[in-house]
C-alpha cells in the first residue's frame, strides 16, 4: 500500500498532533487542537498516511512576509510558513519527506503564495529542497551593571499595563514596525489570541508570568516590551535575577532606546537575555562597554522562491541595474533557466525569462539567501554557491543589498 498525503479532517486531529509531537519528542499542549483550527486551519494541516496510520506531518501558516520596500516603508509578499515537519522513525528513507515538500509547494502555489519560509530544526535537510538561509538571529545577554546602557536624552514615559490594554495597543505597534523590517510576518488576530497572549505555565521555564510595558510619547504609544522575571540570588544573598525578554518593539530608534534602558535597570534583576535580535540592532552601541554585551549569531528563517519572476518583482531595489542570471532548480525544474532582472531608479523591478548569456550562475537556494537583502553574494561566491566574474558578482551585490538587516522575531 502506498503513502497518501492529504489534509486531515476533524476526527484525525488528535492523532495528527500526537504524531507531530512524537517526532519532536514532546506531547500536545492543552488547547492545542483549538489553536490549530483557528490559526492554521485544518485545510493547511497535512499528514502522510500509511493505511490509517499517520507517519508524516506538516502544516503551513499563510501570512504576509515583509520584504525590502521602497523608501524603507516596507512591502509584503504572500508567503507560506512551513512548520511541524516530521516523518516517523519507522518510515525513514522512503521518500515521504520529498513527497510532503512537493505537496506543500503545490498547495502554497495554488493559494498565490510566492515564497515558502521556515525555521529549520536541521539545516542540512532543507537546502536540498531549495531553501536558503535568508536571515540571521543574534542571541544576546549582558549584565546591565557592566554594560552601562546609557540613558536616552529624552526618554519616553514607560508604564506597566495589563493584557486587556495590551490587546488594544500592541498589534498596531508591531504591524508598524513589521513593515520596515524584512523577514517579519504579519500576525492575524487569531495568532495574537492563541500564540502571543497566552501565558501557560509550560512556557515559563521557572520564570514569572509575562510583564507588559508600554512606552508613550506625549501620551501616544510608541513601543512596548514584554518580559519575564527569573528570580535568583548569589550565595552571599545578593540579587542576581534575570530579565528574560520576549519582545521589544518600537516605532523608532528613540522608543527602542527607552525600552532597552528600562530593561537594563530593573532592581534585583541585573542580567538581561533576549534570544533573538537583528544583526543591526542598536543595543550594543548604547552600551558604555560593548564587550559586556555578548552576542551569538545563529540562522533565522530559510526561504524558498516558488515564483521567481513574481517574487523578485515584488520587492524593492536600492540601486538601479540589470543582471542576467542562470537559475538551477532540481526540485522544480520548470522554474530553472535564464532570467533578466532589471531594477529601476524608483526601486521597482521586472524579471523575465531571457535567452542572453548569463553573467552569474546560482541555484534557487542561493537566490533565497539573497532575496531579503542581507547577503552580499560575495560570501556565496567564495563558497562556490554563486559563479560569475568579479564584476558580475559585484553588480549582484549592489542590486540585492538592502540597508535594513532581515530578521524574523518569532519561531513558527
Amino acid at each position: 500500500m502506498g503513502i497518501e498525503i492529504r489534509p486531515i479532517v476533524e476526527d484525525e486531529l488528535d492523532a495528527y498532533l500526537a504524531a507531530c509531537h512524537r517526532g519532536f519528542g514532546g506531547e500536545p499542549l492543552e488547547g492545542e487542537a483549538e489553536r490549530v483550527r483557528d490559526v492554521i486551519g485544518l485545510d493547511r494541516t497535512h499528514a502522510a498516511f500509511d493505511g490509517s496510520r499517520i507517519v508524516g506531518t506538516f502544516a503551513a501558516y499563510g501570512f504576509p512576509l515583509s520584504v525590502p520596500g521602497t523608501d524603507l516603508t516596507g512591502r509584503s509578499v504572500p508567503a507560506a510558513g512551513l512548520t511541524w515537519v516530521t516523518v516517523a522513525a519507522t518510515h525513514r528513507r522512503r521518500g515521504i519527506l520529498t513527497a510532503m515538500v512537493d505537496a506543500h509547494f503545490a498547495d502554497a502555489e495554488s493559494r498565490g503564495e510566492l515564497l515558502s519560509v521556515l525555521w529549520a530544526s536541521e539545516i542540512a535537510i532543507y537546502g536540498r529542497f531549495g531553501y536558503g538561509q535568508a536571515a540571521d538571529n543574534v542571541d544576546l545577554s549582558y549584565d546591565g551593571r557592566l554594560a552601562g546602557i546609557r540613558r536616552p536624552e529624552r526618554p519616553d514615559d514607560v508604564d506597566f499595563f495589563e493584557l486587556d490594554e495590551a490587546r488594544e495597543i500592541v498589534p498596531e505597534l508591531r504591524e508598524r514596525y513589521r513593515r520596515s523590517r524584512p523577514g517579519h510576518y504579519g500576525r492575524s488576530p487569531a495568532w495574537w489570541e492563541h500564540r502571543r497572549y497566552p501565558d501557560a505555565e509550560a512556557f515559563r521555564e521557572g520564570a514569572s508570568p509575562l510583564r507588559w510595558v508600554v512606552a508613550r510619547r506625549d501620551g501616544t504609544p510608541v513601543g512596548y516590551t514584554c518580559f519575564r522575571h527569573l528570580r535568583r540570588w548569589t550565595d552571599d544573598d545578593l540579587p542576581d535575577g534575570e530579565v528574560k525578554v520576549d519582545e521589544v518593539v518600537g516605532v523608532d530608534d528613540e522608543a527602542r532606546h527607552t525600552l532597552w534602558w528600562f530593561l537594563s535597570n530593573i532592581d534585583l534583576f541585573p542580567h538581561v537575555k533576549f534570544w533573538t535580535m537583528p544583526t543591526d540592532s542598536v543595543l550594543p552601541w548604547l552600551a558604555a562597554d560593548q564587550r559586556a554585551v555578548r552576542r551569538k549569531v545563529s540562522d533565522g528563517i530559510h526561504l524558498r522562491l516558488l515564483d521567481v519572476p513574481a517574487a523578485l518583482a515584488s520587492r524593492s531595489w536600492d540601486a538601479p541595474g540589470e543582471l542576467v542570471f542562470r537559475l538551477r532548480d532540481t526540485q522544480r525544474p520548470d522554474q530553472a533557466g535564464n532570467y533578466r532582472l532589471t531594477a529601476s531608479a524608483d526601486g521597482t523591478a521586472s524579471c523575465e525569462p531571457d535567452d542572453d548569456e548569463p553573467s552569474i550562475d546560482l541555484d534557487v537556494a542561493a537566490l533565497g539567501a539573497l532575496y531579503l537583502g542581507s547577503r552580499t553574494g560575495v560570501e556565496l561566491a567564495a563558497a562556490g554557491l554563486l559563479a560569475g566574474s568579479p564584476a558580475s558578482i559585484d553588480r549582484a551585490r549592489r542590486l540585492f543589498a538592502w540597508p535594513i538587516a532581515a530578521w524574523c522575531d518569532e519561531m513558527f
